[in-house]
C-alpha cells in the first residue's frame, strides 16, 4: 500500500509514477477517459470497489475531497465519473462543488447550477447538466449570490439528492478540500461515502490523520484514502529484486 494511513482502510491509487507526468485539472468541458490517462487502472479499481458498496436498486452518492487544495481531487473525481459511466448502464452525474461559485459571469451565460439549487432559487429540474461523455453528465457550481458563502436550505438539498437518486445510478460530487468544506459540509454528510485524496510527499501522516479525525467528528463517512501523484524512486533495474 502506498500510504501510511491506518484508518480507514486505504485504497491505493498510485496516480503518477516516475514515467508519468503529474495529473492536471481538465480544461473546462474537455474530458478524457482514454487508455493513456494517468492512473487509469487505479481509477478502475476504485470504481469497482465503489460498485461493490452499492446496494441493488439504489443509487450511489460518492464525494471526493482532498487533504489540501491542488491535490488533484477534481481530476480524480472526473475520471471516477467517466470510468463509472463506461462500466455501468445507468447514467452518471458529476457535480462540481469544489469551487466557490463565481459572480464574474451572468446567470444567462452558464445558467443556474449547484449554488442556486442549494439556495432554493431553482430546482435541479430547472438546470441542464452538460453531457461530457456518452453516459456521463456534469452539473456546474453555478453563480454566487450577495453572500460570500452559499446558504444551504435543507429542504432544497434533500429534494436535489432525491432527484439525483431517481435520475442517476451514480453521483460523484467534487467537494472542496477537507480544510475548506464550509457550506459544502452539509452536502458531504449526505454522501453514501467520501474518498479522501492525499497528495504524495505533500501531506504528512500526522496531518492526514488529523483531517480524518476532523471529518469523523463532522459526521462525514470516509470510505477510504487515495494516494495521488505517487513516485517510485527505485530504479527499474532494481525493482525485480525487491
Amino acid at each position: 500500500m502506498k500510504t501510511n494511513l491506518k484508518t480507514p482502510p486505504p485504497w491505493e491509487t498510485a496516480q503518477d509514477s516516475d514515467q508519468q507526468s503529474e495529473s492536471k485539472p481538465f480544461p473546462s468541458r474537455q474530458y478524457s477517459s482514454s487508455a493513456s490517462s494517468p492512473g487509469l487502472a487505479a481509477i478502475d479499481a476504485v470504481v469497482w470497489r465503489l460498485q461493490a458498496q452499492q446496494a441493488v436498486g439504489e443509487s450511489l452518492l460518492v464525494g471526493v475531497t482532498g487533504c489540501a487544495s491542488q491535490a488533484g481531487t477534481s481530476t480524480i473525481a472526473t475520471q471516477i465519473a467517466l470510468r463509472a459511466g463506461q462500466h455501468q448502464s445507468d447514467r452518471v452525474l458529476l457535480i462540481d462543488a469544489s469551487r466557490q461559485p463565481t459572480k464574474s459571469r451572468s446567470k444567462d451565460e452558464d445558467g443556474p447550477g449547484l449554488a442556486e439549487i442549494l439556495a432554493g432559487e431553482v430546482s435541479i429540474g430547472e438546470c441542464t447538466p452538460s453531457r461530457i461523455a456518452e453516459n456521463v453528465f456534469s452539473l456546474s457550481g453555478g453563480q454566487m449570490g450577495p453572500e460570500s458563502v452559499v446558504q444551504v436550505h435543507p429542504h432544497a438539498l434533500t429534494e436535489m439528492l432525491d432527484e439525483c437518486r431517481h435520475q442517476y445510478g451514480t453521483v460523484v460530487v467534487d467537494l472542496p478540500s477537507a480544510d475548506n468544506l464550509q457550506s459544502s459540509l452539509t452536502l458531504a454528510r449526505q454522501m453514501s461515502g467520501v474518498l479522501l485524496v492525499v497528495e504524495s510527499e505533500s501531506v504528512s501522516t500526522q496531518q492526514a490523520q488529523r483531517i480524518l479525525t476532523r471529518l469523523e467528528q463532522d459526521e462525514v463517512r470516509v470510505w477510504g484514502t487515495l494516494l495521488n501523484r505517487y513516485r517510485d524512486y527505485v530504479p527499474r533495474q532494481l525493482r525485480k529484486w525487491l
